[in-house]
């Protein structure tokens, strides 16, 4: 009874149309363009509780896609539960008109013969990926450019012309002072605390110096687990923007949708993503999310961030240290110019959706970030040479054993 009195309560809000679409003529989301109704004590997609009450609950893991095109139509007919990725091709989206591309950035053919597929699905140019090893020398398994930038995975560093080069997320943890960290730690061991009695008893019973090391821990463990999730995001997002097919892990479904979504409703098209910069004068490196055009033709340096206290506005300094860099590695390998950009936004994944900012990333920020990788560096050679070993008592011929 309850259910059919929902769904009489729904189609009192639908004006059927004669293609069979049931339009929702209630309250609609600006930014999404669907439909909005409350239902059992929350805000809900239209159109999801019309196919719930309809056809039952969407299976774990899949989204709905319209197969009449059109975000307000509620009709469980026009509604097929698919994965993700499926939900993305078949889209208008630039995910899905990259999918349909045939030949790589460089113009070769995707064949059967060219093209080479990896275990995560994506696609590879033989001719590409040949060029590159000819032009490649190999040092400890890791792919070294005899001179280049080359960006080393396993413990994300910077190498440039042979020589170590820092990061730009390096730069500014080390160059700016974050004060709220120390409120952050504090506040997730008490938090543990609070929360986790079973687990604190257990850890008096370790005794006093295991129970304080596992303490101490707890901070580094909870900013680990985000940076896992915020690389797992990172790449899926870059094979969508490209039009890769993803599997997507369940924990990770509602980021994923959150970035389907940012690419619709904003229409990138990709420039250039995910590629290692550097600046030979003011000798830094780091990696861009991506650049791009939007629908309303600015073309874009963009950055994705998944944590749960959003974007902090040093994402700017980040940003600007990418648009002014000397060059960028394109897919060959060949330094090229950073495209000239209309401005910068950081684009906030969440499990609910997304938002985006405006994020101010222009020469003045940048030379701000050069003030600040002044400062990380001067901190550095302060550990390392400022300060002597402890001095012997001067004697009346030693000269060595005073003070400047």
């Amino acid at each position: 009874m309850k259910c059919e009195k929902d769904r009489l309560r729904v189609l009192s809000h639908v004006a059927k149309q004669e293609d069979g679409c049931w339009l929702w003529i209630g309250t609609m989301n600006k930014r999404t363009g669907y439909g909005q109704v409350w239902f059992e004590g929350t805000n809900r997609l239209v159109h999801r509780v019309m196919f719930m009450l309809d056809k039952g609950p969407v299976p774990t893991g899949l989204q709905l896609d319209h197969l009449c095109r059109v975000r307000l139509c509620v009709n469980p007919d026009h509604l097929e539960a698919v994965t993700p990725a499926v939900n993305t091709y078949r889209s208008n989206g630039p995910a899905a008109i990259n999918r349909a591309k045939t030949v790589c950035p460089q113009g070769h053919p995707f064949s059967e013969e060219n093209t080479y597929v990896d275990p995560t699905g994506r696609r590879h140019c033989r001719k590409v990926s040949s060029r590159l090893e000819k032009d490649c020398s190999c040092e400890r398994g890791v792919r070294m450019v005899k001179r280049g930038l080359v960006f080393r995975p396993g413990n994300h560093s910077y190498v440039l012309d042979g020589k170590p080069v820092p990061g730009v997320t390096g730069i500014i943890s080390k160059g700016l002072p974050k004060p709220a960290l120390m409120y952050w730690s504090a506040k997730t061991v008490a938090e543990f605390v609070a929360d986790n009695r079973s687990d604190v008893e257990r850890f008096w019973e370790m005794g006093r110096g295991p129970m304080v090391a596992a303490l101490k821990e707890m901070p580094w463990q909870k900013r680990d687990t985000a940076a896992v999730r915020g690389t797992d995001v990172h790449d899926l997002a870059e094979k969508l923007i490209h039009g890769e097919q993803v599997d997507v892990p369940e924990h990770l479904s509602g980021y994923v949708a959150g970035c389907v979504d940012f690419l619709d409703d904003w229409g990138l098209t990709p420039q250039v993503t995910e590629s290692p910069v550097a600046s030979r004068k003011w000798n830094y490196a780091g990696t861009f999310d991506f650049i791009g055009k939007v629908k309303d033709g600015r073309t874009l340096i963009g950055d994705f961030k998944t944590s749960a206290s959003g974007i902090w506005p040093e994402t700017c300094l980040q940003l600007a240290a990418y648009r002014y860099a000397d060059f960028y590695v394109d897919a060959d390998g060949v330094e090229q110019p950073v495209p000239t950009v209309d401005g910068a936004i950081g684009v906030h994944l969440r499990e609910d959706g997304y938002s985006v900012y405006e994020m101010r990333a222009d020469e003045q920020i940048h030379k701000a970030f050069l003030h600040i990788a002044y400062v990380a560096r001067t901190a550095g050679e302060m550990k390392s040479g400022w300060k002597s070993d402890e001095l012997n008592p001067p004697t009346a011929n030693d000269e060595n054993g005073s003070a400047a």
